[in-house]
Parts: structure tokens; C-alpha cells; sequence
């Protein structure tokens, strides 16, 4: 049935000038296409039923006639899958090429010369081939093309097209593509992403230059006082707030090592030295008592040590900070950084003060101070 009709159409279409949305009279409407996605085309690798692949192409001629395109569209698609044909190939080609699917229908009926090597009758072959020609003559001077042009290829390079990679034979070739909008993308390593959308509207060829530049990893800017453009302060809280802890670590330090100095000599006064070490009076102390003494004196020295550090650090940090960078006479010759490092052993806090020539070096890198309001 399916060489039947197509042989019907054939004549005037082969007389007629090709047109996807004006048939010829006579001719049934050319199928459309779904609004989505079409249906894949099958390959001819699954169960093979010809009986039901040529009704199934019936009733899409039928629908073409009824002018409904989306469900023609679809029931080629069921009839190629079932029974593969060059005919059942070429309609499946005018529903891309009525939906505006181009390189789709280019490659559908570029796929129906090659099935048609199958068609019985040498007759018929050639009147299929003589189609084919006509229509991919049409089709050819609308056919939109792009053609990604690259200067070198750095390693790793990969290339992407609508989600799809490209293959790098394909660099340089003008390659039929849909019309439309196309996003390209382009990563290396050691160069930057490219990334570009390009219009490729019907009937041009379309160039596009990747040019992928090397990546300049930039180097940690250090803790400042912030630029203009931002017109916050970065490090001149961080210096207050670093001064307020050293303080309260510095007066817990203070309180902690009175705490162990009462307790030491409180054990020093029920505890008098007898010649051989201290003897408690069992009337003053219980042995349990001595313990709990000891003890507190214990943590107060080791809490009065740690909070005195850590004091002292934040004191000299925030003092530091505040006094070159935040001073009346901080000027051009004084500078203050700050990185946080993390390495194999943990987080590392490294802070520079710089004077002179290295604090002129270090402020043509990084952006001016913001102007005192």
C-alpha cells in the first residue's frame, strides 16, 4: 500500500516547485511535526511487521488529509519502526522540514537515499531517487550551516553544541544545523570557559571563533579595608573584635590565676611546713579537702595560661591592625595583611605588616582603601 501512494504523488511533485507549507493540487498536505520533540526514527533492528507497518501508513495518509500533521507525523514513525522503507523514511523528512527541522529533515532524506537501495523495482528506486533529488535540491539552499572555527586545540579541549559534544573532525566544517539559536560552549584545561549563543538564521553559514584563553589564577587578596565600590570595612571589625577578645581573655587570665593564688594559700596556711613537707592538720583539713584545693589551684594556673595567651595574641593582633591601617598616621608606607591557610595540619592564621617599599608594593596590588567620610 505505502508504494502505491507514494507513486500517486510523485508525479506532481516532481513538476511542481517544492514547497513544505503550499502543496501542490492534488497532493496531499505535506505531514508536520509534533510541537515537542518528534518521535525518534527507529532502527530497523526490531520486530519486523509489514502488514501492520502498510496500515499504519494508511491511516497517516489519511490524517495528512484530514490536515492533522502531529498524529501523521506519529503514525509514520510507528510504521518505520515496524517495517523500515525509503517512502516511510521521506515523509518522516517533510514533517521535520514543515516543523522547521532542517538538518533533521536533510538527514532523514539523506537516510532514505541509502534505504531506498532496499526498494524492489529497479523502476521504483529510480522514480524514489529522482524524488529525492528534487527535494534535497529545494532544500539545500535553505539548509542553515555552522562552522566552529578553533586557532589552536589545547589539551582536554572539549567542545559543546546544544548540550552535545562536537567531534573534533567536525572542526572547521560548515555542517548543516536547525535555524534558530545555538549555544556553544568551550572548556581546556588551564583555559578559561568560553561560552557564546549564536542565531543561525536559514540559508547562511555561520562562523564562530572559539577563542579559549588561558586561566591566570589570581593571587588571595589579604583581609583590607574594603574598596569604594563596596563601601564596607573588612578588617577594621575584625581588628576591634580581636582587641575586645584580648581584653576579656586577657581580665578571665587575671581572674583564673587569682583563683589558683587564694587556693595556694589557703593549703599554705592549714598546711604549715614542718621541716619534711607540709603536714595537714586533720582539725583543719580532710583529705578530700587537700584534693578539691589542689585541683582548683591546678586548673586556675592552666585556664589563667591559656586565656593569657590567647589574650595576648588578639590583643596584639587587633593593636597592630588598628594602629597602621586605621591610625592618623597611617599613610602610603604602612600596611597590614591577613590569610587564612588550610593545609595538612589544620587551618594556619599568617598576618604581615609591611613598612616601606613592600607597603607601596603591596597597595599598587590590591584595590585603594575607601576614602574617610
Amino acid at each position: 500500500m505505502r508504494s502505491t501512494t507514494l507513486l500517486l504523488v510523485l508525479p506532481a511533485l516532481l513538476v511542481a516547485p517544492y514547497a513544505a507549507a503550499q502543496p501542490a493540487p492534488g497532493e496531499p498536505p505535506p505531514p508536520g511535526v509534533l510541537a515537542g520533540d518528534p518521535p525518534p526514527v527507529p532502527s530497523p533492528g526490531g520486530v519486523r511487521d509489514p502488514v501492520a507497518a502498510d496500515a499504519l501508513f494508511a491511516q497517516a495518509q489519511e490524517a495528512l488529509t484530514a490536515g492533522d500533521w502531529p498524529a501523521a507525523c506519529h503514525k509514520f514513525a510507528a510504521s518505520m519502526e515496524l517495517d523500515p522503507a525509503a517512502s516511510t523514511l521521506i515523509n518522516l523528512g517533510k514533517c521535520s522540514d514543515h516543523d522547521g527541522r532542517l538538518a533533521e529533515a536533510w538527514e532523514r532524506y539523506q537516510r532514505a537515499r541509502v534505504q531506498n537501495r532496499e526498494t524492489a523495482g529497479e523502476q521504483r528506486r529510480q522514480e524514489l531517487d529522482d524524488y529525492l533529488d528534487t527535494v534535497l535540491a529545494a532544500l539545500e539552499p535553505r539548509l542553515p550551516r555552522l562552522r566552529l572555527r578553533l586557532a589552536h586545540r589545547p589539551a582536554e579541549l572539549h567542545v559543546i553544541r546544544d548540550e552535545r559534544e562536537v567531534a573534533a573532525v567536525l572542526f572547521g566544517e560548515a555542517v548543516p544545523i536547525d535555524p534558530g539559536v545555538h549555544r556553544i560552549a568551550a572548556t581546556a584545561r588551564g583555559h578559561e570557559r568560553y561560552e557564546r549563543e549564536v542565531d543561525v538564521p536559514e540559508g547562511k553559514t555561520v562562523d564562530v571563533d572559539i577563542d579559549l584563553r588561558p586561566s591566570v589564577a589570581p593571587a588571595p587578596e589579604p583581609l583590607r579595608v574594603a574598596t569604594e565600590e563596596t563601601g564596607t570595612r573588612i578588617l577594621a571589625p575584625l581588628a576591634w573584635t580581636a582587641t575586645v577578645e584580648g581584653v576579656l581573655f586577657g581580665g578571665l587570665a587575671v581572674g583564673f590565676a587569682l583563683d589558683a593564688s587564694a587556693a595556694s594559700r589557703r593549703i599554705a596556711d592549714g598546711c604549715p611546713d614542718a621541716g619534711s613537707g607540709p603536714v595537714c592538720s586533720p582539725n583543719e583539713f580532710s583529705a578530700d579537702d587537700v584534693d578539691a584545693l589542689n585541683a582548683r589551684k591546678n586548673r586556675g594556673l592552666g585556664l589563667a595560661i591559656g586565656f593569657g595567651f590567647a589574650g595576648a595574641v588578639a590583643l596584639g593582633f587587633g593593636g597592630t591592625v588598628l594602629a597602621t591601617t586605621l591610625g592618623p598616621d597611617a599613610g602610603a608606607d604602612t600596611a597590614a595583611s591577613l590569610r587564612l591557610r588550610v593545609g595538612p595540619g589544620g587551618l594556619r592564621l599568617e598576618g604581615a605588616l609591611c613598612a616601606g617599599a613592600d607597603a607601596r608594593a603591596w597597595r599598587r596590588r590590591a584595590p585603594p582603601r575607601a576614602s574617610p567620610s
